[in-house]
């Protein structure tokens, strides 16, 4: 079978399409893009065919056949989408297309069919750091994260975040100050900054290191796209430090993500740990989930294996450290209403961003 490896408009509406199955997923994306080559032959078989290469649900299954109608649409929208990049100094990259990062497109289960990139994608490479945490962060937390963060591209780590309030933003900030090795993940569209406080930060990142988003032009941030760039935090790094969160922290999808993609999980001590604001990250480091954060032994970071125990799931190891309970379903729903209204009021405030204002996809 042909392989279309052309980001164009033309070929691009199949890969459009096939994003846009609901309950599809990069994993089962990949399996059937290694059994049939390519989305156009993904949409030409029949579901006996698809179903000798693959399981899937039959809500998937009634998704995909519903989809194929809408086929003109998509043409549609990878004309536009294709318009919007080239104004932006943007790519539009699939997984065949020969630029999409190796790094990433060899992590079947959560590498995005296609992705939007702005800046040096040579920053997406082996020993990269990912460093997370919580938004609202303390000013000792603040300060160590810039440091550690400056400390990493000091000496050729390239530091993954994802352009958030808090940690994040200390992050970027950190390799900015230094020697600008830093990665942006986005959860939302490239020409959507969020929160738009950060847009001279979005700016300095785009100019001096890389932006990525697997959303969209036009795609507005939301709890779910946040929580899935989380996923694609981690698969952009070989490590991942959890600076400091609380339990119910986005952090946290960060860090079970890390031990579910075989990344070493470390994260920052404190000398007191007491602090709603760290719960979470102390909780890592008493169930053994997470290693501490030693500056006298970075090397660490790459020579450590990770930490999950031979023979325990992630899923059991996880809920060994963090059950379940009302209270803490409850937390998460707060949590996501708070989100929520933190995303309605950044849309209130007009962004001073040098990026197109608003597309649809």
């Amino acid at each position: 079978m042909n392989v279309y490896p052309s980001s164009d408009a033309i070929q691009l509406k199949w890969w459009y399409w096939l994003n846009s199955v609901k309950g599809l997923g990069p994993a089962y994306t990949r399996t059937l893009l290694d059994a049939f080559g390519s989305p156009v032959h993904i949409y030409e078989a029949t579901k006996g065919e698809l179903e000798q290469a693959i399981t899937l649900p039959e809500r998937t299954w009634t998704a995909l056949e519903k989809s194929k109608a809408s086929l003109p649409r998509f043409a549609s929208i990878a004309e536009r989408q294709s318009k919007i990049a080239d104004a932006m100094g943007a790519r539009i990259l699939t997984l065949h297309s020969p630029d999409y990062p190796e790094f990433l497109r060899c992590i079947p289960k959560q590498a995005p069919p296609v992705i939007n990139v702005q800046g040096d994608l040579d920053l997406v490479r082996p020993r990269s750091v990912a460093i997370v945490g919580t938004r609202s962060p303390s000013d000792e937390a603040v300060e160590r994260v810039r440091s550690l963060s400056a400390y990493l591209c000091e000496n050729g780590s390239p530091v993954v975040a994802g352009m958030a309030r808090g940690v994040d933003s200390a992050a970027h900030r950190g390799a900015l100050d230094s020697d600008g090795m830093t990665i942006g993940v986005l959860g939302s569209g490239l020409d959507r900054i969020y929160p738009p406080e950060n847009a001279p930060l979005y700016v300095e990142t785009r100019q001096r290191g890389l932006l990525i988003s697997q959303f969209p032009f036009g795609s507005a941030p939301s709890p779910a796209k946040l929580r899935q760039r989380n996923k694609l935090i981690v698969a952009l790094s070989e490590v991942v430090v959890i600076a400091e969160s609380d339990v119910q922290g986005g952090a946290m999808i960060a860090a079970r993500s890390a031990l579910e993609q075989d990344r070493s999980l470390f994260a920052l001590q404190w000398p007191n740990m007491e602090i709603p604001s760290r719960a979470g990250t102390q909780r890592l480091l008493e169930s053994n989930l997470a290693r501490p954060v030693d500056r006298e032994d970075m090397d660490a970071l790459f020579n450590t294996p990770p930490s999950r125990a031979s023979g325990v799931t992630v899923t059991k190891a996880w809920e060994a450290a963090f059950p379940r309970s009302r209270s803490t379903r409850s937390s998460a729903n707060s949590r996501q209403r708070q989100s929520r209204k933190e995303i309605s009021k950044g849309r209130s405030i007009k962004s001073k961003s040098q990026a197109p204002a608003r597309h649809r996809p």
